[in-house]
């Protein structure tokens, strides 16, 4: 594995000697540009952020308490538009992809350094008995749906909101860890993504974001929305065919070839399904069904448990009541 200094090297990232952010149009040009002359904005953008995460190390520089786009207005836009970068304002997702190069795929920084505030945080919940089982959905609208799942069972619950945010699986970790969770065994990660190639990429991110952010255990993934688990007519009334657009068909045609699509349906491989085309029910029943083997806590003894505490409260409430009145 490559040292902080080859990683560096590999990314040309370097001293300039003095704050990026106060460069000049001259300087910016000067540190930052191709050999022929036009502005490297990538290389700038990755540069800056790594001086500004040394400056908060040392205290030179406050936390940004607002979300990562808070960042992006206050410190890389402006920078951006000094240097007269073509289109700076749209170099937002520029911006977002440097940061996961620094954190994700090399690990030189945490998001965490910087004090963002994690937009993810509502949409997940740590279990407790069984925390060491995941249920995942790639929409915030079955949010409701895993909290269900996380009330009868215990577990952790993430609702991505479509392509994963690593700062969010980032702060999921922290999370899991001070809860003292270091699982041995193999995880259960139980995934409610469309039977599509955007839905198996979802997952697949989540599961890599996982990995390179110091999940060390196995995860096992089992996707829970499967024409397997759908009846004839519910397959060939939601099916739809997969884009044919030029950009998407190596994507697609991997796809196919990997799950094969409808093809076991009697329909094509470049076929897919929404998620949503199972019922709530559906997707609790096989819920139910994958994760028995891997319950550390049964249910009933969850329900039990939550019984006791809520009678405990009632208890508690009904006593301060009479203590009110005397």
């Amino acid at each position: 594995m490559a040292d902080e200094a080859e990683i560096l090297a590999q990314l040309a990232i370097s001293d300039p000697g003095e704050s990026i952010f106060d460069m000049s149009y001259y300087k910016l040009r000067k540190h930052f540009s191709f050999v022929s002359g036009g502005l490297h904005t990538s290389r700038l953008i990755r540069n800056l952020i790594w001086q500004d995460h040394g400056k908060i190390l040392l205290g030179e520089l406050e936390p940004f308490h607002g979300n990562i786009r808070s960042y992006w207005y206050a410190r890389v836009k402006p920078v951006l538009a000094r240097a007269k970068a073509k289109k700076y304002a749209q170099k937002y997702d520029m911006m977002i992809n440097q940061f996961v190069t620094l954190v994700v795929h090399h690990r030189l920084i945490d998001y965490a350094d910087f004090g963002y505030t994690d937009e993810g945080k509502h949409n997940r919940k740590i279990g407790s008995g069984n925390r060491h089982i995941f249920c995942v959905a790639e929409k915030i609208g079955h949010m409701p749906l895993l909290q269900e799942i996380a009330d009868d069972y215990d577990i952790t619950i993430v609702a991505l909101g479509g392509q994963p945010s690593a700062l969010s699986t980032e702060y999921l970790l922290r999370e899991l860890a001070a809860a003292d969770f270091s699982p041995v065994e193999p995880v259960l990660l139980l995934t409610i993504v469309d039977y599509d190639p955007h839905g198996d990429l979802i997952g697949s991110s989540f599961v890599y974001q996982l990995t390179k952010l110091g999940f060390t255990a196995e995860l096992l993934r089992i996707d829970l929305a499967h024409p397997s688990r759908m009846s004839h007519d519910r397959i060939k009334l939601n099916r739809f065919p997969l884009s044919k657009r030029k950009s998407e068909r190596k994507k697609n045609q991997k796809w196919a070839a990997k799950t094969g699509g409808l093809t076991a349906y009697g329909y094509s491989a470049l076929y897919g399904l929404e998620a949503d085309a199972m019922t709530w029910q559906e997707l609790i029943d096989a819920f139910d069904e994958q994760v028995l083997p891997y319950l550390a806590i049964a249910r009933e003894q969850i329900v039990r448990r939550r019984f006791k505490e809520e009678l405990a409260r009632l208890m508690k409430e009904l006593l301060l009541i009479r203590l009110e009145v005397a």
